[in-house]
């Protein structure tokens, strides 16, 4: 099964929607993702950017190898943080810039 959540996050000055996390450019933005069953195994981050009709791969987390899509490695980390209580998924922007205005989804599947 697929779990998805996601996160608008928004870098000023802009005139749109109030997004979930408002920043200014420059600043450090951390979105996480919190599975609610423990055995999520494998996470993609995506970015859907205003205007796009598609949503593009930041980057996914196969237990723990990360691989990084090029386009967002200078900008992007992601990062899986495993312990007995579950896992909990990081992706951290840094510096963000207007262009990376956008919503982030973290999808997730786990055993079957």
């Amino acid at each position: 099964p697929l779990l998805s959540l996601s996160a608008s996050v928004l870098l000023l000055p802009s005139e749109k929607q109030v997004p979930d996390l408002l920043r200014t450019p420059g600043e450090k933005v951390q979105v996480l993702c919190i599975p609610t069953r423990n055995d999520i195994l494998y996470f993609l981050w995506y970015q859907h950017s205003p205007g796009d009709k598609t949503m593009k791969v930041i980057g996914d987390i196969d237990f723990h190898t990360v691989r990084m899509h090029e386009t967002f490695s200078k900008y992007f980390n992601i990062s899986a943080k495993f312990s007995f209580r579950g896992v909990t998924i990081s992706l951290v922007l840094q510096p963000a810039a207007k262009q990376h205005s956008a919503v982030y989804y973290c999808a997730s599947s786990g055993a079957h």
